[in-house]
């Protein structure tokens, strides 16, 4: 059970996610910010807390199939956070996928670090740091390799017209020996002669058959529909590839999972903003399988 990637996905909705008997992850906001060397993005981080272990429902209603009982996706629920105590102890280190890793001190304090330039905040999807070069800086930088671009620019275009020149004194060369070829083997063409313009015309009004029309009508497809819907019968679980801000900024993208074989769909979100599903089901564990194999950390799992 991949508990740490569902974890990480119900932050995306909630501000925080109890793990019965091992404790709670949290969102934190962290506001837009400017430094010296770098300007951050508005951001949403992750927090854990020890302390809160009571169970909410919440994972266990994300994890719990329609075949399986409260109480039983709770105790496998249970049995994984049994695991990460385990192994806390025994390697003093637990990594979680998409989250962070906590780790135990000499005195059994744990210590949460979450993963490192990860904005989950939907509502600046995308957004990423933004480095600071000091104009003095790049200036200096400009005008140490200046000099050798120049010499490197005056190369390039000495080559350039060399190749040119060699170009021009061969075609010349080929044009005379082709042209003296011609006449030496073309003989003249006269009234009298065999070929003649008449047998030319009557080459040409030989009928021409028509091209066949390859255009099908009924082979035409259809352009992709990038209007919102809600979604099908299939489950209530999504697998989220994006947000985005506009109808054409979403339909690129749909596009694009079109041709890797995905079947996506436009989900409504608030703020006039669309998803993209490219998996829609019941089971949100098989979900999260899928959502393993890929290498992005910009994707979740939408329950609606």
């Amino acid at each position: 059970m991949e508990l740490g990637i569902i974890i990480k996905h119900l932050l995306i909705e909630n501000e925080c996610v109890v793990v019965p008997g091992f404790g709670g992850f949290l969102t934190e906001d962290v506001p837009a910010a400017m430094t010296a060397t770098a300007i951050r993005p508005p951001a949403k981080t992750f927090r854990f807390n020890r302390g809160i272990k009571k169970d909410d429902g919440l994972i266990v209603t994300q994890v719990k199939n329609a075949s399986e009982t409260y109480a039983a996706a709770l105790g496998k629920i249970e049995t994984e956070a049994r695991e990460w105590q385990k192994t806390l102890s025994a390697e003093k280190s637990l990594r979680l996928d998409q989250l962070g890793t906590i780790k135990q001190w000499e005195d059994g304090r744990w210590e949460f670090y979450p993963m490192e330039d990860n904005n989950d905040n939907p509502e600046n999807y995308g957004l990423r740091e933004v480095k600071i070069v000091p104009l003095s800086a790049q200036s200096d930088a400009d005008n140490l390799k200046g000099g050798a671009r120049r010499k490197y620019r005056f190369r390039q275009y000495a080559v350039a017209a060399l190749v040119l020149l060699a170009l021009g004194i061969l075609s010349i060369f080929a044009f005379n020996h082709f042209e003296g070829q011609v006449a030496s083997v073309m003989p003249s063409i006269t009234a009298d002669s065999p070929f003649t313009t008449s047998a030319v015309e009557d080459e040409i009004s030989a009928p021409v058959k028509a091209m066949p029309d390859f255009a099908d009508p009924e082979k035409v497809v259809s352009p992709i529909d990038p209007t919102p819907r809600q979604p099908i019968s299939e489950g209530p679980f999504h697998l989220i590839v994006g947000s985005f801000p506009s109808q054409a900024a979403a339909k690129k993208e749909m596009e694009e999972w079109t041709s890797k074989g995905y079947s996506p769909r436009l989900l409504s979100a608030a703020k006039g903003r669309y998803r993209l599903s490219i998996v829609d089901g019941a089971d949100s564990a098989a979900i999260a399988q899928q959502l393993k194999g890929f290498s992005g950390t910009d994707y979740w799992i939408l329950k609606q």
